[in-house]
């Protein structure tokens, strides 16, 4: 062993030996990477594999829409920039084969149907299509007629250079949006929850007379059932969802936003109260620096009197108030109100 170390010893002091040691240690460098690489794509490798002939079948059906860059691995399916003949651009998903079954495609027709019967007018219109179960979705104006991405409510929130005023009129906004995503009802009356906003559907887009805001949701929280939403939380939760790791790590910091009975499937139920869109507004509340924008707000809010309180306003009212108070003393004021 001691002739083999100095053998080793007085070759790696040769010129020769020098750049042999050079390229190991770059072998070496690229091998290590590579590993990185691949622990960090298998996930989503797995999701295509286990889904490959399905995933091709949907791309067939769907030949109009050009796919742009490469797929990702998301926590509904998987999603990929694509543009439609039209030009508009937008993000195209594809169920899972173990999630579009004939149910859960009832389940989403019936949700788009009451959604398109209402003028919301600040939710991200989307184009779907299915033939008997695959389901796939292009979720629009949620990107510039370049294809990037809108910029993110949350972002535009964090903005020193925005006023106030704008901040507050944009949330103001946002509440009364999800104030009318929680009347929907199907044909028989029956509510139709979205359960699955986060910080990350929410976007901004500039226009002439300022910014606009614009929310996209499919309604897929509706699709998949609170049974459903709850396995795909605890999978996403233990680290068995296939999913980007960039992306799932930034879900699991959103999903703790999600309001209690959004994460219990006995209490899922209850997720068609305007309770559950607290955690969001507060959040977005915090992400503006300075604290004029709140007492802005709660004062807007209590302009109007108490009976003429929509759910909107009560929620924001609390989520500003939580800000400075505890939220035991947040919950009281939305049961006075």
């Amino acid at each position: 062993m001691k002739q083999l170390i100095d053998r080793f010893h007085y070759a790696s002091q040769s010129p020769f030996g020098t750049l042999l040691l050079i390229l190991f240690a770059i072998l070496v460098v690229l091998g290590v990477s590579y590993t990185v690489l691949f622990l960090l794509r298998r996930k989503q490798d797995q999701l295509t594999a286990k889904n490959l002939f399905y995933f091709n079948h949907a791309e067939e059906l769907i030949k109009e829409w050009i796919f742009e860059g490469e797929h990702r691995a998301d926590f509904f399916g998987r999603e990929t920039r694509a543009c439609t003949k039209d030009g508009v651009y937008g993000r195209c998903l594809i169920l899972p084969q173990e999630l579009s079954t004939s149910e859960t495609v009832g389940r989403f027709r019936q949700f788009a149907s009451a959604k398109e019967g209402t003028r919301l007018a600040v939710f991200a219109p989307y184009l779907y299509k299915h033939d008997e179960n695959p389901l796939f979705v292009i979720q629009g104006k949620v990107a510039k007629p370049s294809g990037q991405q809108l910029a993110l409510l949350q972002s535009f929130m964090k903005d020193a250079a925005v006023s106030d005023a704008e901040k507050e009129t944009l949330l103001m906004e946002l509440a009364k949006a999800l104030e009318q995503l929680h009347r929907l009802k199907d044909k028989d009356g029956i509510s139709l929850y979205h359960g699955f906003i986060l910080p990350r559907s929410c976007y901004i887009e500039k226009t002439d007379n300022g910014h606009s805001l614009v929310v996209a949701d499919l309604g897929l929280a509706y699709t998949l059932g609170p049974d459903g939403m709850y396995q795909r939380l605890q999978l996403l939760k233990n680290a068995k969802l296939p999913i980007e790791k960039y992306t799932g790590n930034a879900l699991i910091q959103q999903i703790a936003l999600l309001a209690p009975e959004q994460k219990d499937p006995e209490r899922f139920a209850c997720v068609g109260s305007p309770r559950i869109i607290i955690p969001l507004l507060r959040f977005l509340s915090y992400s503006s620096p300075g604290a004029s924008i709140t007492r802005s707000i709660g004062r807007k809010c209590l302009k109007g009197g108490i009976s003429f309180f929509s759910n909107a306003y009560k929620m924001i009212l609390v989520s500003v108030l939580s800000l400075s108070m505890t939220s035991k003393s947040g919950w009281r004021i939305l049961n006075c109100i």
